[in-house]
């Protein structure tokens, strides 16, 4: 018994060709190849480096500052050169009264003929170390007013050229504030040294 030499099938006696595939009987087998998957080269990339996110600073909008640009510190001179000015003023007085209360110590009675007192020694050092206490107390009310009004027409003048704004009541206020102190610095001086004298 024959069998076919392609597919396989058997073959009838004296069969010239295969009655399954029609290939001639007696030719050799043809090798049957299966297909070989093709396989695709893959590319290469070369390494991408790697990201780092930097730091991008955000953005914050600048406020413009209103007109009142150092308005505290400007109040706060004025008020602090309002107690030193009365302070001083009080120190002169007192030191003015000290000292004339020490130039008329004394008076002539032309009717008995002897000089006598008005004051005594007690009475003139009273008046006298209050005026230098209060002339204390105003020394460093008298500083502190003429700093506050220096730095607040600085700060007007930063305002004008830096933020561009010109905080009017700002510059009014500390020239007062520094005005007054240095006033009152002069009477305190002044009272200070009247109060000394009689002490």
């Amino acid at each position: 018994m024959a069998f076919c030499n392609k597919c396989g099938a058997q073959l009838l006696d004296g069969a010239a060709f295969c009655t399954n595939c029609g290939a001639q009987a007696g030719a050799p087998a043809q090798p049957q190849y299966q297909a070989q998957p093709q396989y695709q080269q893959q590319p290469q990339y070369a390494p991408q480096p790697q990201y780092q996110p930097q730091y991008q600073p955000q953005y914050q909008p600048q406020q413009k500052p209103s007109g009142v640009y150092g308005l505290g510190k400007a109040i706060a001179g004025a008020i602090l050169s309002i107690f030193a000015f009365s302070f001083g003023v009080v120190a002169m007085i007192f030191g003015e009264e000290a000292v004339y209360m020490l130039n008329n110590r004394y008076y002539y009675n032309a009717y008995y003929g002897y000089s006598s007192t008005y004051y005594t020694w007690e009475e003139i050092e009273a008046v006298g170390a209050t005026g230098m206490i209060m002339a204390i107390l105003a020394i460093p009310l008298c500083i502190l007013s003429i700093i506050f009004g220096a730095q607040s027409i600085r700060n007007f003048k930063y305002a004008r050229k830096e933020l561009g704004t010109k905080p009017i009541a700002t510059l009014i206020i500390g020239i007062s504030a520094l005005s007054f102190g240095v006033l009152a610095a002069i009477f305190t001086l002044a009272g200070f040294f009247m109060s000394v004298s009689v002490m």
